[in-house]
């Protein structure tokens, strides 16, 4: 009887629940079929009545699955969701770091939402509307945090709609309303997230970090208590050394404080790799992956004990795959001189049962957990086979999206101007879409992104017509998306707290009922006790009324 609970199709944008179809997702579903389960339910309880407290158990466990309908509204109230009509640059956001995740066959928004939910790296979905209302042709997933930096782009395209995580939006993305003061508070930049080696003497430094006027102080705070590591400042202010880190991970917090004591914090991890770890970020061989792409990255050569550069599909990478050379080179070596590490014979790839997998780990379908850097690797590591079924399906639908056509100028015209992860000090120009013109900015050297040109008239002539209206991130682009999703889940509350009622008062009906019957069965027993006390005799003895 339990099945029916579980036994969903989304296929056609609806669920087949007790012989019925039912609406997939919102205020309607869960009415009519909290309903049906309050009717049922009271069927049930009637028809088990004489049976005591297994009906009782047994709605219990009725109405706790009905609470589990909750579960996809509570998910789907976390996520923002976009303006219409934007699209991701998906070449431009692979290339900074975004992670394609999959595209599961679906038709509903909601349940695209849903399907990012239980993936624990997907915080961003977007998705081509369908021809009805609610209804979607396609669904994406992506990861848009490469190491702690938001590497997403998008650039208007009719026919999309895009939902963000909340959190993410409001750590990354979050734009205040122009203000009417004249101070602005800072923003404060940590830059990418770092994986070393132990023993590396390791420089953290928030020169990214923005102030409108000036920031006057920065602090660097260690989370945590790591009595090996030693802590240095030098004669930048922004800048902290970090020597003497053990095999862990790290956590290291900024705040900036600008000239009007308004102040921000961000948060940087560093992780200290293990020899097992090393292993997958430094000996796991060159994976291009299945699609088929051309994303320059690097890759550490166990062999040469070389970085090396190689072109990388565009999904399923595996850990030895870094943006640049120098983070590889950060990853891999020690102090710029190459830590010893010779190929050796790989430990005998299978995959691992009995116990939960974590994020990092690819679910085979037997549910055992398999290094993701082994999935779509053209070779069945889970005993069913499972790690490589999706991944044809996963390279005609990358295909796909970087086939989506977009404007590359409105793209790299509407990116926020960023001055990159080096110290270096070049001059450049990038264009501001809300004021149509172009600015000058001092470039670190490397990274950042495409907006940035080498004069001021090459600027502007690359980047003419293009306006704040071409920008998705911009005050009002997300909302949070809980239209009736609040709604929904008061009705389900309300028909949850009736079952439970009805519980009760069936409940108390059914002991009652059998406390009668068992008074019922001592009078067959003894028929004779009170038998004078229920006749009534008339004057003629012989006729008894």
């Amino acid at each position: 009887m339990l099945r029916f609970l579980s036994n969903t199709d989304t296929s056609k944008g609806c669920k087949k629940i007790v012989g019925r179809e039912w609406p997939a997702s919102g205020v309607e579903f869960h009415f009519l079929f909290l309903s049906e389960l309050y009717l049922r339910g009271f069927v049930m309880m009637k028809s088990f009545i004489g049976r005591g407290a297994p009906a009782l158990f047994f709605l219990l466990v009725l109405v706790n699955s009905s609470f589990s309908q909750e579960t996809g509204e509570a998910c789907f109230s976390k996520f923002k969701k976009g303006k219409e009509d934007f699209v991701l640059a998906t070449e431009e956001s692979v290339t900074q770091g975004a992670t394609f995740i999959s595209a599961p066959g679906l038709s509903q928004e909601r349940d695209c939402v849903a399907a990012c939910c239980k993936s624990p790296k997907c915080n961003l979905a977007f998705m081509q509307r369908g021809d009805e209302e609610n209804t979607i042709q396609s669904c994406f997933l992506f990861d848009c945090l490469y190491k702690n930096t938001y590497v997403c782009h998008f650039v208007t395209k009719k026919g999309f709609t895009s939902y963000i995580l909340g959190s993410v939006y409001e750590s990354y993305l979050s734009v205040e309303p122009r203000p009417t003061k004249v101070d602005n508070p800072p923003k404060a930049n940590a830059g990418f997230d770092l994986v070393v080696q132990p023993g590396e003497t390791v420089t953290l430094n928030g020169h990214n970090s923005k102030d409108d006027h000036d920031i006057k102080v920065f602090h660097w705070e260690m989370l945590g208590d790591y009595p090996s590591a030693v802590l240095e400042k030098t004669k930048f202010p922004d800048q902290l050394l970090v020597s003497n880190l053990k095999p862990g991970k790290y956590k290291f917090k900024l705040t900036v404080t600008d000239t009007s004591d308004q102040t921000d914090s961000t948060i940087l991890t560093v992780l200290v790799l293990t020899p097992e770890e090393s292993d997958h970020h430094c000996k796991a061989p060159k994976k291009i992956g299945p699609c088929r792409g051309s994303f320059p990255r690097w890759h550490h050569n166990a062999a040469s004990q070389k970085c090396e550069s190689f072109l990388f599909g565009g999904c399923k990478e595996n850990l030895n795959n870094y943006l640049t050379e120098k983070e590889c080179n950060t990853t891999c070596f020690t102090s710029g001189t190459p830590r010893l590490i010779l190929p050796t014979k790989p430990d005998s790839i299978s995959e691992k049962c009995g116990s939960p997998c974590s994020s990092e780990q690819f679910t085979c379908g037997n549910e055992c957990c398999l290094e993701k850097g082994y999935e779509c690797d053209g070779t069945p590591q889970c005993s069913d086979g499972s790690d490589e079924q999706s991944c044809d399906k996963l390279v005609r639908t990358f295909k796909a999206l970087l086939d989506i056509p977009i404007e590359e100028k409105k793209a790299r015209c509407t990116d926020v101007v960023d001055t990159g992860d080096c110290s270096e000090s070049q001059t450049k120009w990038y264009y501001d879409p809300s004021k149509r013109n172009c600015y000058r900015f001092n470039y670190g050297g490397c990274g950042g992104n495409d907006n940035k040109f080498e004069s001021q008239d090459a600027c502007n002539e690359f980047c003419k017509g293009i306006t704040e209206k071409d920008v998705v991130i911009r005050p009002g682009m997300f909302e949070k998306s809980t239209d009736d999703s609040n709604l929904g889940r008061i009705i389900a509350i309300c028909l949850g707290i009736a079952i439970i009622i009805m519980l009760f008062v069936l409940g108390y009906c059914c002991c009652k009922y059998r406390k009668k019957g068992q008074k019922n069965q001592t009078d067959m027993a003894n028929p004779w006790d009170n038998y004078n006390d229920r006749h009534v005799y008339s004057d003629n003895p012989t006729k008894p009324v």
